[in-house]
C-alpha cells in the first residue's frame, strides 16, 4: 500500500475482470466511491472507461483527513442486477512528503479488481461463449445478448438479400425460359399454317390446271 503526502492530486486505474476474464466495462454503469478514514464516501467523477479499464483522478479537495482509504466501485449501481466490491487498502495519506512511500510519482498502480469475489461464486457474464454462461444473470450478460441479437439481425438481413436475389434471378431464368419457349411454339404454328396454306394453294393451282386442260380438251373435240 502506498503512502502518499496528502493533498497531492493522483490518477487511480482499475482493470476489471470476472472469474479471471476481463470484464469490458464501455458503456457500462460504473461508480467509484472513495472511501475516507471517516468512512465517509465521495463519488469521484469523471471516469475513464476504456476496455476492462477504469481510470479516474482522487483530487486534493476531498482528502479531508490523514490515514488509509479505499474504493467501493459498483458495477450498474441502483438496477436489479447490481454489483459491488470494496478495496479496503488502496493507499494512506501522511502529513510529510519525508514519510511517502510511493514510486516518485503521483499515480497509483493498476489494481486488478475481481468484481466476482463480492457474489459469493457468482459471475459476471462478458461473452456468451465463455464457460460462465452457466453463472448468474448480469446486466452486462443483456448488453452481450443484444449485440449478438442485433449481429443476427444484421447477418439474417444479408441472407434474406441474398436469398431474395437468388430467387428473382431464377424467376427471371424461369420467366425467360417460359417466353422463349412460346416464342418457339408460336414460330412453329406459324411454319406448320404456312406449310398448310402453301398446300393449299398447290392443290388449288393444280385443280385449275387440270379444269383448263378439261375445258381444253372438250373444246378441241
Amino acid at each position: 500500500m502506498k503512502k502518499i503526502r496528502i493533498k497531492k492530486d493522483m490518477t487511480c486505474t482499475l482493470a476489471i475482470t470476472a472469474g479471471g476474464v476481463s470484464v469490458n466495462v464501455e458503456g457500462r454503469a460504473v461508480t467509484v466511491l472513495l472511501v475516507r478514514p471517516d468512512h465517509t464516501r465521495v463519488n469521484l467523477k469523471p471516469l475513464t472507461l476504456v476496455d476492462d479499464t477504469v481510470t479516474f483522478l482522487i483530487p486534493h479537495r476531498v482528502q479531508n483527513d490523514l490515514g488509509v482509504y479505499g474504493l467501493e466501485v459498483w458495477l450498474d449501481k441502483d438496477t436489479d442486477a447490481q454489483t459491488v466490491v470494496d478495496l479496503e487498502k488502496v493507499f494512506a495519506l501522511v502529513p510529510l512528503t519525508s514519510m511517502e512511500e510511493t514510486d516518485d510519482d503521483d499515480t497509483l498502480s493498476v489494481m486488478t479488481l475481481e468484481m466476482e469475489a463480492a457474489f459469493q461464486g457468482l459471475s459476471i457474464i462478458d461473452s456468451l461463449d465463455s464457460y460462465l454462461t452457466d453463472a448468474a444473470l448480469s446486466a452486462n450478460q443483456g448488453r452481450v445478448l443484444d449485440a449478438k441479437i442485433s449481429s443476427l439481425k444484421s447477418s439474417m438481413s444479408e441472407s434474406n438479400a441474398e436469398l431474395e436475389q437468388t430467387v428473382s434471378d431464377a424467376v427471371d431464368t424461369v420467366t425467360q425460359a417460359v417466353a422463349t419457349e412460346q416464342k418457339a411454339r408460336e414460330d412453329a404454328d406459324a411454319t406448320l399454317q404456312q406449310a398448310v396454306d402453301n398446300e393449299a394453294t398447290a392443290r388449288q393451282d393444280a385443280d385449275a390446271t387440270l379444269q383448263q386442260a378439261v375445258d381444253n380438251e372438250a373444246t378441241a373435240r
